[in-house]
């Protein structure tokens, strides 16, 4: 079981030595990565169960555990002798970024959660630094400060998030904090037609900045006054069989709903994504819009769907102002699509 783990550590240790001689981001992410995969290398504790006697068993799962903590470790030291013998922003990204890593994933929050967030984090860190440093006007390190925060505000938002869950506790809802980076990113072009008054280009990206902060800002009192929340799931193309489960569970209870779907032309076309739009007129009125989630990227200039699409739950009223037995009945349909309904229930 450790053949294989100390096989994959020997390989991470000497492309990092050879990253470090070089002081290349893309080696240092690869030994990274090579280290981080380490722990698949050991096996589960099915698998030594199986291959072992019951007298050992016990010792070989704690020597497994073990190991993945040595591994998180190794990889926080390599990102410090990094930092210490380059001392430059590269380096300084992967300290920020496994030190953050570490401290929550010891602090029992799934690492998943935190790979894009921490990201974030550090480059948001490291970006602020720089800006302020800089020799640039005044008025540029402002625009600058407020476009990188865009990103570092909402990044430490959503690590808080994971970590107060961790502890199940609530926080904000992940579209409350993509609410608010998105308000940061529309006032920035807002911000420079303020700053640039003859520039005539900020002037008219600042509408679109305008749209940006209404928008956001609208979703973001509805879901704090209770009148809406939202859930997604990222990846899972499940809106039809979340559509035929949450038809059943509302039969089962006796709801009076109708169901609606968009029939405009952009959803003819394949542009608007599919949705499934249930209106509850009795015993109380709610309604739950179920949205297929397209993850659209450019690929050489040309917009193309990327990977599985998810699911996208808007749920009016919300939490706060929905009927008890609303309540009950969403609960039970986010529980078998196996999303979390901590916020749902407080």
């Amino acid at each position: 079981m450790a053949k294989k783990w100390l096989a994959t550590v020997l390989l991470s240790l000497v492309i990092f030595i050879f990253a470090l001689y070089t002081n290349n981001f893309i080696l240092y992410a690869v030994s990274y990565a090579i280290l981080a995969s380490a722990q698949l290398a050991l096996s589960s504790d099915v698998e030594i169960a199986k291959k072992f006697s019951s007298t050992v068993i016990g010792k070989l799962i704690s020597l497994k555990y073990n190991l993945i903590d040595l591994t998180k470790v190794l990889i926080f030291l390599m990102a410090i002798i990094a930092f210490i013998t380059h001392r430059d922003f590269t380096t300084l990204f992967y300290l920020i970024y496994f030190a953050t890593m570490l401290l929550l994933v010891f602090l029992k929050v799934p690492f998943e959660r935190l790979i894009l967030a921490a990201a974030l984090f550090s480059a948001g860190i490291i970006g602020n630094y720089s800006i302020a440093v800089s020799e640039k006007p005044l008025t540029l390190k402002a625009l600058m400060l407020l476009l990188v925060n865009s990103f570092t505000v909402p990044s430490v938002l959503y690590l808080i998030k994971a970590y107060r869950e961790a502890r199940g506790k609530t926080f904000l809802l992940t579209g409350q904090i993509v609410a608010i980076g998105l308000i940061l990113v529309g006032l920035f072009p807002i911000m420079g037609a303020i700053a640039f008054p003859a520039e005539i280009y900020w002037k008219i990206v600042s509408v679109l900045g305008g749209l940006i902060v209404v928008s956001s800002l609208r979703y973001l009192l509805m879901t704090l006054a209770g009148r809406l929340w939202t859930t997604q799931m990222y990846y899972g193309d499940m809106l039809y069989e979340a559509a035929d489960i949450l038809s059943r569970i509302l039969q089962q209870e006796n709801i009076v709903y109708s169901v609606k779907e968009p029939k405009s032309i952009l959803a003819t076309l394949g542009i608007s994504p599919p949705q499934y739009e249930f209106i509850i007129s009795s015993p109380f009125r709610a309604k739950i819009v179920l949205r297929k989630w397209i993850h659209r990227a450019r690929v050489r200039s040309i917009p193309m769907k990327v990977g599985e699409p998810g699911l996208v739950i808007s749920i009016m009223p919300g939490p706060k102002k929905a009927d008890p037995r609303f309540k009950k009945i969403v609960a039970e349909f986010l529980e078998r699509l196996n999303i979390s309904s901590l916020d749902w229930k407080t």
